[in-house]
Formats: C-alpha cells, structure tokens, sequence
C-alpha cells in the first residue's frame, strides 16, 4: 500500500511539472526582444532572444525526449530599449530647459 502511494504521489507530481515555463520567461510574456523586464527574482533585466526546450509528449507518455523552441527569456543587466522621445518629452523639456539657463548665465 505504502508503494502504491508513493508512485500516486510521484506520478503526480511530474504531471504538475509538465506545465511549468522555463526559468526567467515570465517577464518577457507579451514583450519583444531588447524590452525590460524583470527576473524570477525580482531584479531587473532586458528580453533576449533564447532557445528553451520541453518535454515531448506527441508520442504519449513518458516522454520521448525534448523538442527545443524559440523563446523570449529575461536575462541580467542591459538598458533595455531606449526610450523614444514620445514616452519621455518632459526629461527633454528639463533638459533643454536647463541648457537654455546655462547659455544665459555664459551670456552674462
């Protein structure tokens, strides 16, 4: 009985990981490459082009091996995309606003 239970929990188990997303994929969902975004762990990073795999069932189960595909996954550092000049027009405004002071004061 104690082996049956085992296997039931076991075989459980792999079905549950079957449909977990491969590792630092989620903060790239609906994204493109070079956009931010953020790891498992929180910290931030940039969309890259990868190749993630899974396990393939199409021949029924178990598994036969593992069938690879493109994929987006968040890696570690990099800016991300710049942003354009639409997104961000009041940090141009401030700066122009402060190169203008600037000239005026030489002027003086």
């Amino acid at each position: 009985m104690k082996r049956l239970i085992c296997c039931a929990v076991l075989a459980m188990s792999s079905l549950a990981l079957a449909d977990v997303p491969p590792s630092d994929t989620q903060g790239c969902s609906s994204k493109s490459a070079g956009d931010s975004c953020k790891l498992d762990d929180g910290s931030s990073g940039t969309c890259a082009s990868q190749t993630c795999s899974r396990l393939d069932y199409s021949h029924g189960s178990p598994p036969t091996g593992s069938i690879d595909y493109p994929c987006l996954r968040c890696e570690a550092g990099g800016a991300g995309k710049p942003k354009s000049c639409s997104s961000v027009p009041g940090e141009f405004v401030v700066a122009g606003a402060l190169v203008l002071l600037a000239l005026r004061k030489n002027r003086s």
